[in-house]
């Protein structure tokens, strides 16, 4: 949200509802729906466990850093967890190539 000029804790407000809305369309949509190969439910509720309180602790604790950190900081953080993941997930995709 650079470009359109909004500070980060504006453009986080402004994120959140979007991510929501579009979750929640997607839950909705996907809800009734069975699983392909499975006798279940397309929507892991398993899964669905797990993530939600990671993701509310997550945002929690990134809000709290975000106010506590000056933004470069933050900025810098932000860019080396972003790195890192990206570089777990790519070789995470090549183990899965190798073995195809």
């Amino acid at each position: 949200m650079i470009g359109l000029n909004y500070s980060e804790g504006e453009a986080t407000i402004l994120c959140y509802p979007m991510v929501a809305g579009a979750a929640l369309y997607n839950f909705f949509l996907l809800m009734f729906r069975k699983h392909p190969t499975k006798n279940t439910t397309l929507v892991d509720y398993n899964i669905v466990l797990i993530i939600i309180p990671s993701v509310l602790y997550g945002s929690t604790l990134g809000t709290l850093l975000n106010d506590v950190l000056p933004p470069v900081v933050a900025n810098i953080l932000i860019t080396l967890l972003l790195g890192a993941f990206s570089i777990k997930f790519f070789m995470k995709f090549c183990d899965l190539l190798k073995e195809n």
